[in-house]
């Protein structure tokens, strides 16, 4: 029996479509048949099509324009070359000991291997220091580094970070801070304290703004003093660390004088150590407090409690900055602007529906 014949339809499709368009048959720019087309032709259903075109845009061989249809990008072609992955030169040393890490580095080595390029993991002392050629970088880091690796000529694209005028590739901080707010709300949540990183992160402004959308959109009001800042991470510190001092600091100086029975938080290393701390100080959660972390990265599998939390698709993330990068490196790929890939609410254990009452 023919191994093709045992594979699935849509895979049996995309094999096909790749193969025209790594032979020149459909080539960059050229419009991919209509669904009605590819069902006229191949009996293929809308369903079927959908899976064959998710997989070629996920490998980098077409792109779906709004309104417009499926068209051919330049396809992947095996080749040697060095991609850095610059981080800031605080964490170097820390830096792939979390599971948010870990995923973000997977997805871009994974991706930078079907290229054909090798991934170097460095700061930028070290990328200064260098003695080897590089095509681009990907930079997880301030606007401060991103601009630094941009004087090196070479193609950037910002990791979660946006910054103005330069390539990204992110999530809506905003949409889901406001997200994550409105359900502790629906909850009956009224006095929800927030932890965010400081203002000089990129991503604090926006998830304060969809924090108090969720409240002004509900019809309840907020207050400032409900609001937490967790300082600049020091060398060798980790966000559970953090989150445990700084919720630590926060009841040492009144916070249980608020009146809140929930809070939000950066992420989820900064929520399991909020958790930590709340338990050393009697508070049980989530009978007593409603914690929840955002990111979904994984931090909580080692944790004796599931976290409400957004998920971020960090691997995706990751993958699309290296496809990105490796287009503008070859055809200096313009106007790539921001980029922000869907999140969604993820139910767990550390949160629950406010009892007896209290408000």
């Amino acid at each position: 029996m023919s191994t093709t014949k045992t594979k699935p339809r849509y895979v049996q499709l995309t094999d096909g479509i790749r193969a025209k368009i790594q032979s020149g048959e459909w080539e960059e720019g050229d419009r991919l048949p209509s669904f009605a087309e590819m069902y006229r032709e191949h009996g293929a259903s809308v369903a079927t099509m959908q899976k064959a075109y998710d997989q070629l845009e996920k490998e980098g061989f077409i792109e779906r324009r709004a309104r417009s249809g499926v068209y051919v990008t330049n396809p992947p072609s095996v080749q040697t070359g060095m991609l850095t992955f610059v981080v800031p030169e605080k964490s170097g040393t820390m830096y792939g000991s979390s599971s948010y890490s870990m995923k973000l580095l997977h997805g871009a080595h994974h991706e930078a291997a079907a290229r054909g390029y090798q991934l170097a993991l460095c700061n930028l002392r070290q990328l200064r220091a260098s003695d080897f050629s590089f095509n681009g970088c990907i930079v997880q880091g301030g606007a401060d580094l991103i601009k630094s690796c941009a004087r090196f000529g070479k193609p950037v694209i910002s990791l979660i970070n946006q910054v103005n005028e330069m390539p990204s590739v992110g999530t809506d901080d905003f949409a889901g801070f406001e997200t994550i707010t409105r359900h502790l709300l629906d909850l009956g949540h009224r006095r929800i304290s927030i932890i965010v990183s400081n203002e000089e992160d990129h991503s604090f402004p926006l998830r304060l703004r969809g924090y108090n959308k969720a409240f002004t959109e509900s019809g309840f009001p907020s207050d400032g003093i409900w609001q937490r800042r967790l300082q600049q991470l020091e060398e060798e510190q980790t966000y559970v660390s953090y989150g445990y001092l700084e919720m630590q600091q926060w009841l040492c100086e009144g916070w249980a004088e608020l009146g809140c029975t929930a809070i939000v938080t950066q992420n989820d290393s900064t929520a399991i150590g909020v958790i930590k701390a709340l338990r050393e100080e009697g508070y049980r959660v989530p009978q007593d407090v409603s914690v929840t972390g955002y990111d979904d990265s994984g931090e909580d599998t080692h944790f004796d409690l599931k976290l409400t939390t957004i998920h971020v698709p960090l691997e995706d993330i990751a993958q699309k900055a290296v496809r990105l990068l490796d287009q503008s490196a070859r055809h200096s790929l313009k106007d790539v602007g921001k980029i922000n890939f869907p999140t969604h609410l993820v139910i767990g254990e550390s949160t629950a529906k406010l009892e007896g009452g209290r408000s």
